[in-house]
């Protein structure tokens, strides 16, 4: 997410950053949900923190992995 993005743009990549990292989507490894859950609660902290600002994305935000959409890994 870039820095001035509209509350649209910031919408529809959380939606999305949540569909790729919703723990249900893992359930048949107990491990990548307990990792899923923990980016997850990321996540939503983020959003309702952009949110509260007005949707100003933070340029750390910007930088972070989340933000690229980037799946876990099974290990």
């Amino acid at each position: 997410m870039e820095p001035g993005a509209s509350p649209e743009e910031v919408k529809r990549a959380y939606r999305e950053l949540v569909k790729i990292w919703h723990p249900d989507r893992y359930s048949h490894d107990p491990n990548l949900q307990r990792r899923t859950t923990e980016k997850l609660k990321l996540i939503n902290l983020a959003y309702e923190q952009i949110s509260k600002a007005g949707f100003r994305v933070p340029p750390m935000a910007a930088e972070d992995s989340a933000s690229r959409g980037e799946e876990p890994q099974a290990r």
